[in-house]
């Protein structure tokens, strides 16, 4: 078998690597931003190799994520780097160059398939640099698409990053055993492996045994030996059953991981409004893919979604009638239900189905659902160098087409690297694409109130307010800020709204009873932390604080049976462990 000269594949890599840093090298010089600082920053459960600190990256749902694989880079990162944000970019870049790397290989594969006989192909069959370089045009699409910016640039994205490399080296090892003539069961053995090593970097990877079904029936077309009998078919099911059954594992554990954390957005939306966002959805991502403009860090799934409007519909409708379409065709253009299912089959996870979070879509999601049209992209690259006129010359077309659109993309994403520099470069610009965007107001308002900008910060508060009147959050936020300017009946005011929105909100309880004692009303702060409590019975603070007003009151039993809780539910960095053990131990003392 014959894959083409390596030598040029040396080139061709290094021109891929150089192309890479020049688009995303600015990511490097960003710091944490958005969930990185409950992640990363304020997380110090991965900071260590220690047998505790595994076990706890080998049990931990964080943030609703099983995500070992991820925590494991993360102790790494932390081990040569430190808090030092440079490492943990650094390493999201270094596996987005390695993936784009497996991926020229991937779609060398797949192409050399579709278009060569394998077992009858020789060095003279096979254009050497012209089919490498198509090959080069669509790893370049996926490699520095202005969309893979979001994946690269967020620390906490490492999940996508890591998930995918283990993704396409399934695929890849997959493939190969079925194209090579002699069956190499090491390299079928592999591409299990790293369906496994793929799922614990991120769920996302059960989606694989779809893709590889899909693989079966184009280019492989596995389907049509044996005169397309049913026990063929049963016979592909079945040896997917290890990816299957682990899959089924994994599931569980996103169902448990989600139990606490996730799907409150979409759950507030029926069915068939769930159902119009993901059609919506469908189409948006190669779309975006094609023509990445207007890029956001969230494009906000509002509090008032109307799933009826008209582009909401349109999208639906074009995907339905587009995918129905392609299905009706799929005998005769097996290439394009390959392209559009394996598409479809990878992005359906991250519709509105299933799919938690404030965002109606989201470029991260398309890191690994629009490979199939980065594949598309160097097929129809190749199939154009094979066009001979005399009027034009293909080659010269589909190199100024690609030079064009390769500065373009290497601008555009350099630009929107610079986008994730900071906290206030991010919402700013999620601002200036959706000026009604309230979670970006809330959260550049965090940042101006932590850099002590109390002014910036109210104004972004009320806009979130204003865009959103019952965004709790940004309730809760303007009452914090009011708390520390000693405005306290304006943060009373805003904890009340919080706890008349969302009656489960543990922490406005606490902080509307600490504001209560600092007014000098013991009893109705001591009401307040046992309404925290009811709501969240392993919540510290509120038994520490309630134990110290009990004990100032002259309940020491109260005082003492709420210590204990404390201790019983307090993490063991906890500043007030040693005050509130010499205080039980006191009292043992007087007994």
């Amino acid at each position: 078998m014959y894959y083409g000269k390596r030598s040029i594949d040396y080139w061709i890599l290094g021109f891929l690597t150089g192309v890479i840093v020049l688009a995303l090298y600015p990511v490097l010089f960003n710091g944490f931003v958005w969930d990185d600082s409950g992640n990363i920053e304020n997380n110090l459960k991965f900071r260590g190799l220690t047998l505790t600190h595994m076990k706890w990256m080998f049990s931990t749902f964080y943030w609703g994520h099983y995500q070992p694989f991820a925590w494991l880079s993360f102790a790494f990162d932390n081990s040569i780097w430190g808090m030092n944000p440079f490492g943990y970019h650094l390493t999201n870049l270094l596996i987005h160059i390695l993936n784009s790397i497996v991926f020229y290989f991937f779609i060398k594969l797949i192409l050399i398939k579709i278009f060569f006989d394998i077992s009858t192909s020789t060095k003279k069959e096979i254009p050497n640099i012209k089919f490498q370089i198509t090959c080069l045009i669509g790893t370049l699409f996926f490699a520095i698409n202005p969309m893979r910016v979001e994946t690269v640039a967020w620390v906490t994205e490492r999940r996508d990053v890591l998930s995918g490399l283990f993704f396409i080296l399934t695929l890849y090892t997959y493939l190969k055993y079925h194209i090579d003539e002699k069956k190499n069961e090491l390299i079928r053995r592999l591409s299990l492996l790293f369906f496994v090593c793929s799922l614990f970097s991120k769920v996302w990877g059960i989606v694989i045994p779809a893709v590889l079904l899909i693989l079966d029936y184009y280019p492989l077309k596995r389907y049509e030996c044996e005169q397309k009998s049913s026990k063929k078919i049963l016979k592909l099911f079945i040896e997917k059953l290890p990816y299957i059954l682990l899959c089924g594992i994994f599931l569980l554990l996103t169902i448990l991981s989600q139990k606490v954390y996730g799907m409150k957005i979409s759950a507030g939306h029926n069915f068939i409004e769930r159902t119009i966002q993901s059609g919506y959805g469908l189409v948006m991502y190669p779309l975006k893919t094609i023509f990445p403009i207007n890029l956001s860090p969230l494009y906000l799934l509002h509090h008032n979604f109307n799933a009826f409007q008209i582009k909401y519909l349109a999208g639906f409708l074009i995907s339905v009638i587009l995918t129905l379409f392609i299905l009706f065709k799929s005998r005769r253009w097996p290439a394009v239900f390959a392209i559009w299912f394996s598409y479809g089959a990878i992005i359906f996870p991250m519709l509105g189905f299933a799919q938690g979070g404030e965002q109606i879509i989201a470029d991260r999601y398309s890191y690994l659902s629009c490979l199939p049209f980065a594949i598309t992209i160097s097929a129809l690259s190749f199939l154009f160098l094979k066009i001979e006129s005399k009027k034009f010359s293909s080659t010269k077309i589909l190199g100024v087409i690609s030079l064009t659109v390769l500065l373009w993309f290497i601008t555009r994403t350099n630009i929107q690297s610079r986008i994730w520099k900071n906290t206030f470069t991010l919402w700013s610009h999620a601002i200036t694409i959706d000026p009604e965007n309230y979670t970006a107001y809330n959260n550049r308002g965090t940042f101006f109130a932590e850099i002590g900008n109390p002014n910036f910060a109210l104004s972004d508060y009320n806009n979130a307010i204003r865009f959103f009147p019952n965004n709790e959050d940004a309730y809760f936020n303007r009452a914090s800020l009011y708390d520390s300017l000693k405005k306290f009946d304006r943060a009373l005011s805003d904890y009340n709204s919080v706890i008349r929105i969302d009656p489960e909100f543990a922490e406005a309880y606490l902080n509307r009873g600490n504001i209560k004692l600092s007014l000098g009303n013991k009893m109705a702060a001591i009401k307040d932390y046992t309404e925290a409590i009811q709501v969240n019975p392993k919540y510290t603070m509120a038994y520490y604080n309630r134990g110290v007003l009990r004990h100032q009151t002259g309940d020491e039993k109260g005082a003492i049976e709420d210590f204990k809780k404390a201790m019983e539910t307090a993490p063991p960095d906890w500043p007030q462990k040693n005050n509130v053990l010499k205080f039980l131990k006191a009292q043992e003392k007087k007994r």
